[in-house]
């Protein structure tokens, strides 16, 4: 996940509905993981157990992606920078706000954009990896029932 994106990054693509491949790549991490699970000796074909497995799996990639999140915007200031400029210059446009008030605004997200990126990153891997691993399993026991 992080080579796909670190490749679409470099090569101009950052925002690229084709970026949605890394979210394939969880999901089939996923299910690598809750495949080979029911084939083994210690499936008893409950829920519970496949969730837990699927959580193993995807609670080590949301770790390496805050990693990666964190480590990717400290390295790349000027991503958070252009989203300070745009938001001058809306802020500016609405008029609701006096120069100090958009400089102390701008200073404030400086300050906590990498930390409120990165968690906004850590909250969707954990529900994508949550609905996607819920959904599985039931697929997966589904099946194995109907054998």
């Amino acid at each position: 996940m992080i080579l796909v994106f670190i490749l679409f990054y470099y090569l101009n693509n950052f925002n690229s509905p084709l970026l949605f491949i890394t979210y394939a790549i969880y999901a089939i991490g996923i299910l690598w993981t809750l495949i080979p699970f029911a084939l083994t000796a210690e499936n008893d074909w409950k829920f519970k157990s496949f969730f837990s497995e699927g959580f193993k799996c995807f609670i080590i990639v949301t770790l390496l992606m805050v990693v990666f999140w964190w480590t990717f915007y400290k390295l790349n200031p000027d991503i958070i920078e252009q989203m300070i400029v745009s938001g001058r210059k809306a802020m500016q446009q609405q008029g609701n706000s006096t120069p100090a008030e958009i400089e102390a605004k701008v200073i404030q997200v400086r300050k906590s954009a990498p930390t409120l990126l990165t968690s906004v990153n850590v909250i969707k891997y954990l529900i994508l990896g949550v609905a996607i691993t819920a959904f599985s399993s039931l697929l997966i026991i589904q099946k194995g029932k109907n054998k």
